[in-house]
């Protein structure tokens, strides 16, 4: 008669690897409920109070390995005994009895061999204390969800399941909301001057930002602006740009508005200073020529302040001024890299409730960025249909179908 050698994993272990074989699959009976009984005096019967979960459960695997020496004996049995008492914490455990499920167990009991054949075979049994849980392994397959997209759980319990998104907004499914919060400050007009009777005008605003939302090295950008509205006897105009700004004059001789923008780019950690320099040629009604200057600077001191300042001069600020107004604006700011520019995904743990990235193999913590709402999110039991905001780039659901 041939005999069927069958297998175990557990965690990184492979009982075969080692010699080791099973000769019965664990027993799956089913978990014990909690459920608290509680008497009433004059009440008949006693009132029971469901914990909704369920205890931890025992399975065992009944074992056996055998060699052609008691010296191979021996060193099966240490190789195969450290391995299993090294693998700490829950781990996963399956067996090619049923490989489409698997456990996530503790291996808490010793091994106790007993040798056959002069000490060249033995037998023990295997004893794991495992969570009530039996996970399909079609449950830890990937799933690209999108905006109206439907996800199946084929049990009867609700699947607690591991987000992967890019982006930030809202996910909705099964009557949960997950909010990860945007990471842009918004547009904030820092300085609103009014009108000038010098030719010259100069101000500036130290702006500063929470810290605690960033890294050090992470990326922050910006966009540093001033608004200058005036009118023109001629709507001719020529001008010199240096510095990586951008600027735009419109209108013709009545509501010129001038626009100049300093993009910024900052790093975290790093100090550093941009500048924008306009240099701009207005025409009167005689044709004569006056000269209008804008400087735009950003100083980053590295930690949390952001010093802006614009510094306007010329007699052509002076002459063609009507009812100014001059805006410094800091706006499109994007703040913490975590989310959003770094680029690394963020993972939510429905079953723990912890939300995380991974920085240079190391766990970060978003929790403070993401609202799980007041219950964790579950899929339930056949259809959910998803919901997201357009701000979220890409969603991976794992969704973790279990069943008892």
């Amino acid at each position: 008669m041939v005999m069927i050698a069958h297998t175990l994993t557990y965690g990184n272990v492979s009982s075969s690897e080692h010699g080791v074989y099973i000769s019965g699959e664990g027993v799956y009976n089913a978990p014990e409920r909690v459920v608290e009984l509680v008497s009433i005096p004059g009440r008949n019967g006693a009132l029971t109070i469901d914990q909704g979960h369920f205890d931890n459960i025992t399975i065992e695997y009944p074992c056996f390995t055998f060699a052609t020496s008691q010296e191979e004996f021996r060193r099966i049995v240490n190789n195969f005994k450290n391995a299993m008492i090294a693998q700490g914490g829950y781990q996963r455990l399956s067996d090619d009895y049923n490989p489409d499920e698997y456990r996530m167990a503790l291996f808490v009991e010793g091994i106790e061999f007993e040798p056959v054949q002069y000490g060249r075979a033995g037998s023990f049994t295997l004893s794991f204390n495992c969570k009530p849980q039996r996970y399909l392994t079609d449950g830890d397959n990937e799933v690209t969800i999108t905006n109206g997209s439907t996800l199946n759980n084929p049990t009867l319990y609700d699947a607690e399941p591991l987000l992967q998104v890019e982006g930030y907004g809202d996910i909705e499914f099964n009557g949960y909301k997950v909010t990860i919060e945007n990471a842009t400050m918004g547009n904030v007009i820092a300085l609103n001057r009014g009108s000038y009777s010098s030719a010259d005008a100069s101000f500036n605003t130290t702006l500063t930002f929470n810290k605690s939302m960033f890294n050090t090295g992470d990326a922050l950008t910006l966009d540093m602006g001033v608004q200058i509205r005036f009118s023109l006897s001629k709507n001719n105009s020529t001008a010199s740009h240096s510095g990586n700004g951008t600027h735009e004059l419109t209108g013709g001789r009545t509501a010129c508005q001038l626009i100049d923008t300093l993009p910024i780019n900052l790093n975290v950690g790093t100090s550093s200073t941009d500048t924008d320099t306009l240099t701009m040629s207005l025409r009167d009604s005689n044709n004569n020529s006056h000269a209008l200057s804008v400087v735009l600077t950003s100083v980053f001191d590295g930690d949390e302040t952001i010093t802006l300042s614009v510094a306007i001069s010329g007699e052509a600020y002076a002459h063609y001024q009507s009812s100014p107004t001059n805006v410094l604006t800091w706006s499109n700011v994007v703040g913490d890299s975590s989310l959003l520019i770094l680029g690394h995904p963020t993972y939510i743990d429905c079953e723990i409730g912890e939300a995380y990235k991974y920085e240079n193999g190391s766990l970060v913590g978003l929790n403070s960025y993401i609202d799980l709402g007041s219950d964790l999110p579950k899929l339930s039991s056949g259809i959910n249909q998803f919901t997201l905001s357009d701000t979220i780039t890409s969603l991976i659901v794992v969704p973790r179908f279990w069943q008892l």
